[in-house]
């Protein structure tokens, strides 16, 4: 067996036995055993909290399952939303862009769960003028938290980047305008 595959094996293993940790420790009355040895493993490799209890996973899941019902539909909306983190840089982004990508997310989510439910009450010949009120003042709310955060979310990256830009617009004789942009920061 080459190394590559005995390493392999043994992160395999390694997966396998925190699963089932974690698994005991999720009980209702765990083990306080179990408690103890996730205590330890999380003291000693802190990214595990991720594989533990990740809250944004949880919240965006949820709101995937509540959007829509059929798994296939699921899997698709999952899909999309993995695209949208990754091209919004989450892999390489540092933490505190990380937690506004999720934000923008989770607000993404939410709004179009508020769009898809108003859709729904709009096709009832039936439905009254409060309810479709209702879901319009919601679909307001969660537009504004969604432009809210991918805002900061940008303004966040600009500053992290350091490219922070001034643009002065100059008359010339004639009247003629020139712009002149520059950084900010530059050495």
């Amino acid at each position: 067996m080459s190394n590559n595959v005995v390493v392999e094996l043994d992160a395999s293993k390694m997966a396998h036995e925190l699963f089932e940790l974690v698994d005991r420790a999720y009980k209702e009355k765990p083990n306080p055993k179990d408690i103890q040895e996730l205590r330890k493993k999380l003291e000693e490799v802190p990214q595990l909290w991720t594989a533990v209890f990740h809250i944004a996973e949880v919240v965006r899941n949820n709101l995937i399952r509540k959007t829509v019902s059929p798994e296939a539909a699921q899997l698709a909306l999952n899909k999309n939303m993995q695209t949208l983190m990754q091209e919004m840089g989450y892999i390489n982004a540092s933490i505190v862009e990380k937690l506004l990508i999720e934000n923008v997310i989770a607000t993404w989510l939410r709004l179009q769960w508020m769009e898809y439910q108003l859709l729904g009450f709009m096709g009832e010949g039936n439905a009254r003028m409060s309810v479709i009120e209702f879901w319009e003042k919601r679909l307001s709310v969660s537009q504004r938290r969604h432009l809210r955060a991918c805002e900061t979310l940008v303004r966040v990256k600009k500053l992290i980047a350091g490219k922070s830009t001034v643009q002065v617009n100059i008359a010339t004789e004639g009247g003629q305008q020139v712009n002149v942009a520059g950084n900010v920061n530059k050495k």
